[in-house]
């Protein structure tokens, strides 16, 4: 055997086992796939005996990413890596591939009008994250604006629910690209040590951003989460809008109105810090004898009625309220570790597979 073809054979051994573990569900699932007998396969993982172009490597740069060439000439397992972040493997993004419900509230109500119960205010869509085969990149699909029964029979239909190989992901993505009566919404994938990040147009007609946080756990495959979007609003007018937006690998077995309630934040954990110390103030002067009370003027009236003391406390009291909640909750809209962690366990809890 001469050292390139030697060198060729080593390579085809490597990169088959690297395809098969993060591809393929099996050696005899991969061996179907290539047209070719499972002990031939074996054959050819152990000696590195290199098959024919036909069928062999023309199935194989049919349902793969990569080509004859590459096989054999290039360490692919290394290649792969190189297009990652130094914090993100390729395993890790991988991890992250596969078909989504999600859910969200609907904007076209007007702000301060919205009376739809939550029910109503639901919508959901499908999240498709994959691995684009021809350029290798990630990429995502999402169809928005379904209510949960129609998205749910159309996650079914899609093979929603299942761990898929990149095949299985390339005919979902084709699929979902054939529904002509919808408004696909498509884009790519960002990935970063903390976060992934969905870029999502419409043609040029509309445009969606997500920001998801990026668990770095053991398990096989990513759950879901709790993530902020960014959007223009839909109905009569068209404004710029921020929300929760929850994605879930399963078809969660819950009411709507339970989903709809748990989009919702919590409240946030507030320490007013020093913004007490002039209700505090307030309170001593009110109710302080004034030789106990050095700071008190000498025209200030102590015998107040009780009506107008607590008339003065409360105006501080909504005062102080106002500013806290004011700092605290409309400054920023943060969906925090704690949040996406709940919304995680939530998921976890009400896939079906855990009722069984």
């Amino acid at each position: 055997m001469l050292a390139n073809e030697k060198m060729a054979s080593e390579l085809l051994q490597k990169n088959l086992l690297y395809i098969i573990k993060n591809e393929y569900r099996s050696q005899k699932d991969f061996a179907e796939k290539m047209e070719i007998a499972p002990p031939t396969l074996v054959k050819i993982l152990k000696s590195g005996q290199i098959p024919g172009i036909y069928p062999f490597f023309y199935n194989l740069e049919k349902e793969t990413p990569y080509t004859m060439s590459e096989i054999l000439s290039t360490d692919i397992t290394v290649k792969d890596e190189e297009s990652f972040s130094r914090d993100v493997s390729k395993e890790q993004a991988d991890k992250l591939c596969g078909l989504y419900c999600f859910y969200y509230y609907d904007t076209a109500a007007f702000k301060g009008r919205d009376n739809k119960e939550a029910k109503e205010a639901l919508n959901s869509g499908l999240l498709l994250i994959y691995r684009n085969k021809d350029n290798k990149e990630y990429a995502c699909i999402a169809q928005f604006g379904m209510k949960v029964k129609e998205m749910r029979e159309k996650f079914l239909t899609l093979g929603g629910g299942k761990l898929s190989t990149v095949t299985s992901l390339d005919n979902t993505a084709i699929k979902m690209k054939s529904y002509s009566s919808v408004h696909l919404y498509q884009g790519t994938v960002k990935i970063t040590s903390g976060h992934v990040y969905l870029t999502l147009d419409y043609g040029e007609k509309d445009h969606a951003f997500i920001i998801l946080h990026r668990p770095d756990g053991t398990g096989k495959y990513y759950i879901g989460g709790l993530g902020a979007m960014v959007s223009t609003s839909k109905g009569r007018t068209s404004f710029p809008c921020m929300q929760t937006l929850g994605v879930s690998r399963f078809n969660m077995d819950i009411s709507e109105e339970e989903i709809a309630r748990k989009l919702l934040l919590g409240y946030p954990s507030i320490k007013p810090g020093d913004k007490c110390e002039p209700l505090l103030k307030l309170i001593k002067q009110l109710y302080q004898k004034r030789l106990e009370y050095d700071n008190i003027s000498e025209n200030f009236e102590m015998e107040l009625s009780d009506v107008y003391r607590e008339s003065l406390i409360q105006g501080e009291v909504t005062r102080l309220i106002n500013s806290v909640v004011e700092s605290n909750v409309f400054r920023t809209f943060k969906i925090s570790y704690i949040d996406d962690d709940e919304w995680y366990h939530f998921v976890k809890k009400f896939n079906p597979r855990n009722r069984g």
